[in-house]
């Protein structure tokens, strides 16, 4: 393919321009590089937006589902459609949206099970593409078998074990964490931020003090 001229701007700014179906497309950028690599994949880009859903693989059509929704969800949200897009999918990213059929999603399914993928993780990547599927293949209607979601059995310390933590940090750097810990409820990470912010302000005293006994001690030797 012809990779369109690209012009200077008198700004100091690249220009290219590119005509798909009659309708011309063009962008700025600030260095030529990227001016043809826009200019190289448009015309791919614009012809797999036109194509229609039967003609789309799995793949393209979580594309475009990402590129359609990048401006109005969460960067987090984006970022982990984009993860599954890379890492999960791409076992059925290469089959015909009207060839997929859900004996093949169950096998997907089941495929990252053996991969030891968390319950989470794997209802994650089916969510996203049940939610690319509502749009291109509205008609179906997924029955997927999903593995059970672990259950986490939470041990509450007897009141002498409480006691004996308590002692064991006594005067110890993991004093203020742990007895936030004991008497707010909290959870292993959620202490960390308090230590973590309890040491900055400890070294931000400790250079503050350090400072004005400096300045004390210059402030005499002056009047000496």
């Amino acid at each position: 393919m012809k990779i369109p001229k690209v012009e200077k701007l008198p700004s100091g700014r690249y220009r290219v321009q590119v005509q798909v179906g009659g309708q011309r497309y063009g962008e700025t950028f600030d260095t030529p590089e990227e001016a043809q690599f826009w200019a190289a994949g448009i015309k791919t880009r614009i012809k797999d937006a036109r194509k229609p859903a039967r003609r789309l693989t799995v793949g393209e059509a979580a594309d475009q589902y990402i590129e359609r929704r990048d401006a109005v969800l969460s960067p987090a949200t984006v970022a982990g459609y984009k993860r599954i897009r890379k890492n999960l999918l791409p076992p059925i990213a290469a089959t015909l949206l009207p060839e997929l059929t859900q004996e093949s999603i169950q096998r997907w399914v089941n495929r990252m099970v053996k991969a030891r993928k968390s319950p989470k993780t794997v209802a994650n990547a089916h969510g996203f593409l049940s939610a690319v599927l509502s749009e291109f293949r509205p008609d179906v209607k997924l029955t997927t078998r999903l593995p059970q979601k672990e259950k986490h059995e939470i041990q509450i310390p007897t009141k002498a074990e409480v006691q004996a933590i308590a002692e064991t940090c006594r005067g110890t750097k993991y004093e203020l964490p742990i007895m936030l810990a004991i008497c707010l409820g909290l959870r292993e990470r959620d202490p960390r931020p308090a230590l973590v912010g309890h040491r900055r302000r400890v070294c931000k005293h400790t250079y503050r003090h350090r400072r004005g006994r400096k300045r004390h001690r210059r402030e005499g030797a002056e009047e000496l």
